[in-house]
């Protein structure tokens, strides 16, 4: 199983569990010295090992359900409450032998699953304390129920949501930048304005984060002023640069008014800042964003882009009640473009609805010269991906695509 499949099979076990009275636990599985056996193996015979693990475990787990492999190590399944998870790891190690020569230390921890309380809840816990295992491994302090794994969760998330507003206070992230390319000229129109945070963590994740815990227009804010203080100090006075901006931070009075007079007191960059506003929360009052919108686009001369148009089910709605320059068609639809079919289609219609309403369009994720053809071909006027570069921590030209 993949983690997705797996919680589905779990759900209608605990859910055939509340109608038979059969108790269930989560058994979490952490087998060291796999990933070195793997490696030392052929290709056939890693197969073979994967094989013989997943049949293991199979046997182990409750009607032969299966298993879910979390890692190079690291594996979930649900089984009979009740048996020693000392004897199946052991019963496991002695099958595992079979198949290599290799010192495998086989560990196991099993939860229990209550089938009588609420289901999705019990998912909920479930998935959080496969998230711990698979990130963290066993340990010494493994979680003696899901309700536990639940509120370890929910602390730690408490907890990284602070450090995450501390570092947006203290302007603990860098900038990256990304060129978006007339495909008439190809040349640089401008950037895209990319966050990265410390210690490597999901830039998407955190910014997830930040809107769940409202942090998001104080993150936006912070974004913006980097980015003007950046376009200040460039010797490139043709440079424009386009921040993300989120559709609930863009309903925002205070934003709007924070940006006027940023961009009021440096009229230097007047024009130079394009705003990209994201469909990551959605938009409630659309009235006021659009307001909000003009005031950008005739107050600070700044052009204005609906983000990864598509993606969302108010992509439609948002296009006929906003106002807009740019509508960048969203990755899903432009990355097989090359193949034709139902994307291609999909993108000749977004294009020629844009063009119709004088709104110029961006595909991103343009790979390869055969996808940029065909967005080239359908008339969409600007383009962004790894075929004129990757992020970078200044702004570059693109690279030549041809």
């Amino acid at each position: 199983h993949t983690p997705a499949s797996f919680e589905i099979a779990a759900r209608g076990l605990i859910e055939a569990a509340r109608v038979t009275g059969a108790e269930l636990e989560l058994a979490m599985v952490e087998v060291a010295g796999m990933a070195a056996a793997r490696a030392a193996l052929t290709p056939e015979d890693a197969a073979a090992l994967d094989a013989k693990v997943a049949s293991e475990l199979r046997l182990q787990s409750f009607e032969g359900v299966g298993a879910a492999r979390l890692g190079d190590e690291r594996y979930a399944l649900v089984r009979a409450r009740g048996l020693d998870p000392k004897d199946m790891a052991r019963r496991l190690a002695t099958a595992f032998a079979v198949q290599t020569t290799a010192d495998l230390q086989v560990e196991a921890h099993t939860v229990a699953l209550d089938a009588n309380g609420d289901v999705a809840r019990a998912l909920r816990a479930m998935r959080n304390a496969l998230q711990d295992f698979a990130d963290e491994g066993l340990s010494d302090v493994a979680p003696a129920s899901l309700a536990e794994a639940m509120n370890r969760s929910v602390r730690r998330t408490l907890a990284r949501a602070g450090e995450l507003g501390v570092a947006i206070s203290q302007r603990r992230f860098q900038l990256a930048f990304q060129p978006v390319v007339d495909l008439k000229s190809a040349t640089a129109h401008h950037h895209e304005v990319l966050v990265r945070f410390d210690a490597g963590e999901s830039p998407f994740a955190l910014i997830q984060m930040a809107e769940q815990f409202d942090l998001i227009e104080e993150l936006d804010h912070a974004i913006v002023e980097q980015t003007v203080s950046r376009l200040k100090a460039t010797k490139d006075k043709a440079l424009r640069l386009a921040v993300n901006v989120s559709g609930r931070t863009i309903t925002s009075e205070a934003f709007v008014h924070h940006v006027t007079d940023l961009v009021k007191a440096s009229p230097e960059v007047r024009g130079r800042l394009i705003f990209e506003v994201t469909e990551s929360s959605a938009i409630d009052d659309l009235q006021r964003a659009n307001r909000h919108i003009q005031i950008l686009r005739n107050q600070l001369g700044s052009l204005v882009c609906l983000d990864d148009f598509g993606a969302g089910s108010a992509s439609l709605a948002y296009l006929q009640q906003l106002t807009l320059d740019i509508v960048k068609i969203d990755g899903r639809y432009v990355r097989d473009l090359a193949a034709g079919g139902r994307d291609a289609a999909m993108v000749r219609h977004i294009v020629q609805l844009c063009t119709e309403l004088k709104v110029r369009t961006v595909a991103e994720m343009v790979e390869t010269i055969d996808i940029e053809e065909v967005v080239r071909k359908v008339g969409v006027d600007f383009a962004q991906g790894s075929l004129y570069g990757r992020p970078t921590e200044k702004p570059e030209p693109p690279a030549a695509a041809r």
